[in-house]
């Protein structure tokens, strides 16, 4: 009897063990349908975002301030599906967490791209660095910009209203500041993106494709 007992004792704890060990695998349950969602959200913004890439920019005029702003907000919005990317129980998947990880460095330079742009933005609109220069290359040109519009400003005011002592004075020194404008303009419009941070446009179309991959890899899990 005492046998039968133990024997029916082991098997209620055995049943219930196996019961509390479907309802751990039901509460693990990954999330690759929530997952997919914010791939299938960031790769709706690769068309605008390539546009940016791609545009070619000689005046920054209404435009283009529209095209950097898109890009801007789009990146930032893609910075955050990204990182709760990052939190879904889908990348306890190897193969999630593997493509993942494969985009995070190229996402990384992404967010320096766009934290460029914004620079840029702000120092074109202001002719000021209102906000630290996000690395070593803007520094340098942020401090190349910085004295030649100081220069500009400086001759406006000393000439304001066409007034000048010396018209031959005046005239010697709007050259020199156009001629070191031109030179300004030279050293930076062979400029890349790869120069600015590290990655170059086609590094971040490469990165939309892995996107894809991992869309697939994702559709594939549901």
């Amino acid at each position: 009897m005492t046998r039968k007992i133990i024997l029916i004792v082991a098997g209620v704890l055995l049943a219930g063990g196996l019961a509390f060990g479907g309802m751990m695998l039901f509460r693990e349950k990954l999330d690759y349908a929530g997952a997919s969602a914010y791939v299938d959200d960031m790769l709706v913004m690769e068309i605008s975002i390539r546009e940016f890439l791609d545009a070619e920019i000689d005046v920054y005029d209404d435009g283009a301030e529209e095209l950097a702003a898109r890009f801007i907000e789009l990146t930032k919005r893609m910075s955050e599906y990204y990182k709760s990317l990052g939190a879904s129980s889908a990348l306890k998947n190897s193969k999630v967490k593997e493509k993942y990880d494969e985009l995070a460095g190229t996402m990384g330079s992404l967010e320096e791209v766009r934290a460029v742009a914004k620079w840029l933005v702000g120092f074109i609109e202001t002719g000021e660095a209102g906000e630290e220069a996000p690395n070593e290359f803007t520094v340098g040109m942020a401090g190349d910009m910085a004295d030649w519009l100081q220069k500009v400003k400086a001759f406006k005011e000393k000439y304001a209203g066409g007034k000048a002592d010396s018209y031959c004075e005046m005239t010697e020194e709007y050259g020199i500041i156009m001629v070191e404008g031109e030179e300004l303009k030279g050293k930076y419009e062979g400029v890349t993106l790869m120069d600015v941070a590290g990655v170059s446009v086609d590094d971040i179309k490469g990165w939309f494709d892995g996107l894809k991959q991992l869309a697939d890899i994702l559709e594939a899990k549901k």
